[in-house]
């Protein structure tokens, strides 16, 4: 019975989008030039694709890089990367994509976009957790 309620609760809450398929293009063009900037350490250029929201949290590009490498080192130095489902999370866009590290680890990132008079934006990501052994 837990099974079906949990089941029950996941279909309702998180929704594959059948976006525009422009806009799924436009998504991961945003998430893949950040990575891209991440990756030759422009973080002047990695903070313009963050949402005005993150860009208040940070206050400014060496902030926001910081955060970064700290955070999200499996997204600074990338060994690859490839766009997973376009979902719906209550009512916010969230592009899953898998990441392999240098040390060849898999991240699976949850990157929750806005879309603003600029294009969209990433207002967030989360981390998966690993399953437990």
């Amino acid at each position: 019975m837990k099974l079906v309620l949990l089941s029950v609760i996941l279909f309702f809450n998180v929704s594959t989008v059948f976006a525009d398929l422009s806009d799924k293009e436009k998504i991961q063009e945003t998430i893949s030039q950040q990575i891209s900037s991440f990756q030759t350490d422009d973080f002047e250029k990695a903070f313009t694709y963050a949402s005005p929201s993150i860009k208040n949290m940070f206050g400014n590009y060496q902030n926001f890089g910081m955060m970064v490498r700290r955070g999200f080192p499996m997204v600074w130095r990338t060994k690859s990367v490839l766009f997973l489902d376009l979902l719906t999370v209550n009512d916010i866009l969230v592009q899953r994509v898998m990441v392999t590290d240098l040390d060849d680890e898999i991240h699976t990132l949850n990157y929750m976009m806005l879309e603003t008079s600029n294009g969209w934006k990433i207002r967030g990501v989360t981390i998966d957790s690993l399953p437990s052994t």
